[in-house]
């Protein structure tokens, strides 16, 4: 499996994300990037998620799909897509393509979009125990941890 293109996007207001989730093809994943920490976030997800389908553990029917579960550290694609899922009036948007795929013209490719925070740790349930526990520079390391435990999870 080729290796995912991910890009972070800044845009204007989402308004219709149906209508824009129409436009994706199959294999492309747009999630929130408020939630993302990093480039690194993705691509271990995207690659935790290509490694499920060559082993035949994937729970979802498409890689795009089994990556969202790894971003978002859940079994489950329902409480998957409530965390990572995009929402009306984001201005930012995190993209895995496993497929060819055109962004909207009114979009701006912006990779600082995906830099991630204390907030990402927030919305990941990360306390400032585990933080401490490492500088702040590594804190994306609590995260991938997140994304690699999404495997144990799913057993």
């Amino acid at each position: 499996m080729n290796e995912p293109v991910i890009a972070g996007y800044r845009c204007p207001p989402l308004a219709d994300i149906k209508a824009l989730l129409a436009t994706v093809p199959k294999g492309v994943q747009l999630l929130r990037a408020d939630r993302i920490y990093g480039v690194d976030h993705l691509r271990h997800a995207a690659a935790l998620a290509a490694r499920a389908f060559a082993e035949e553990r994937a729970r979802s029917a498409d890689v795009a799909t089994e990556t969202l579960l790894y971003a978002a550290g859940e079994r489950q694609i329902g409480k998957a897509l409530a965390f990572l899922g995009l929402e009306e009036g984001a201005r930012a948007v995190a993209v895995v393509a496993f497929a060819s795929w055109v962004p909207p013209a009114t979009w701006t490719r912006d990779d600082g979009a995906l830099a991630g925070g204390a907030h990402v740790l927030d919305a990941f349930g990360i306390g400032a125990t585990e933080r401490a526990m490492l500088p702040r520079e590594r804190w994306g390391d609590l995260v991938l941890e997140r994304v690699a435990l999404t495997d144990v999870l799913k057993s």
